[in-house]
């Protein structure tokens, strides 16, 4: 699955695009490959080095999801707040969610919670120093993920040179294809 969606990745541009050819039985092989590689090295990563490199994956993998499911939640704010702000009556959305604006504030409030309190345990740990250097990996693996998204989503802007779409400019229009 994985090597599939890097090939649609590279289709559509958001990925080299060396993963976007296929041989003459349909394989992408250089994404085969590369995701193999990744996985690979994800298993010899569990059992060498202290699992201190498993452990490094294993954080930022879980706080990824969550940082994509606060994402989620404050698109659909944006969302409700730009069809309104045009005029848009709600009755002509297909689905509207049932508990809106408190259960998308309320998913922001705890995916943040979740976010920064997940790996707490850190500053509780028995010795906790930051002149120790296992403090400061046990930190850092904790909690890179988060400057990380940060930098990819404005590096993502700079980058293509895209500002935020102010509310009344958003485009309900269907996909073009």
């Amino acid at each position: 699955v994985s090597s599939r969606m890097l090939q649609a990745l590279a289709e559509r541009g958001q990925a080299p695009q060396m993963f976007r050819r296929i041989n003459a039985r349909g394989v992408p092989v250089a994404a085969v490959w590369a995701t193999g590689l990744v996985g690979a090295l994800a298993f010899f990563a569990s059992i060498v080095g202290a699992q201190k490199f498993y452990q490094l994956l294993y954080n930022a993998s879980g706080l990824t999801g969550f940082i994509i499911w606060l994402g989620i939640a404050i698109c659909h704010l944006r969302f409700r707040k730009a069809w309104v702000a045009q005029g848009r009556p709600l009755s002509e959305l297909k689905f509207r969610a049932r508990f809106f604006p408190w259960a998308p504030w309320a998913a922001v409030v705890l995916f943040v919670v979740v976010i920064f309190g997940a790996n707490i345990g850190v500053f509780q740990a028995e010795g906790f120093s930051w002149s120790d250097w296992t403090t400061w990996f046990d930190f850092v693996s904790s909690y890179i993920t988060i400057p990380l998204a940060i930098a990819l989503y404005l590096g993502h802007k700079w980058w293509h040179k895209t500002r935020l779409v102010p509310l009344k400019d958003c485009d309900f229009s269907m996909p073009r294809e």
